[in-house]
Parts: C-alpha cells; structure tokens; sequence
C-alpha cells in the first residue's frame, strides 16, 4: 500500500514540474533563434565555422502559436530551438 501511495506522489510531482514550466515559457522571434542555434552550431562544430550557414528554416505551429523552429545548415545538421 505504501509503495502506490510513493507513486502517486512522484506522479504528481512530476506533472506539476512540467505544469510549472510550461506555464512559464516565453515566445522567440525567429530572428533571436536563428541566432542561438547558429552559435551552438559554432560551438559544437568548430571544424565547419565556415558551413554555419542556415540553409532552410521550417517553422512548426500549433494553434497558430509557433512551437518549434528547425535549422538546416548548409554544412550539414540541424538544430531544433
């Protein structure tokens, strides 16, 4: 009995973590996450500085509210902000 009571408590732990979160999150322009994953891609592939280019952006809605925006960049890869 005690074990499913422990449970119930991380359960609902963890849904009010995310609850807290999420209402929390603020939007990004795409001008100001273009930016951060072009600096994390130059961060982490220093080798291609040069292939730090964005190639393509798709831009992902949900109710009309954008949620994800994805990077190609020319060198290969992508980045999810």
């Amino acid at each position: 009995m005690f074990y499913f009571q422990e449970k119930k408590l991380q359960i609902g732990l963890i849904l009010s973590f995310f609850l807290v979160f999420n209402v929390f999150a603020a939007s990004v322009n795409v001008t100001k996450a273009e930016k951060v994953a072009t600096n994390w891609y130059r961060q982490w592939h220093p080798d291609k500085i040069h292939d730090a280019k964005v190639k393509q952006i798709i831009i992902s809605k949900s109710e009309n509210i954008v949620t994800i925006y994805i990077f190609k960049f020319e060198g290969g890869g992508f980045i999810l902000i």
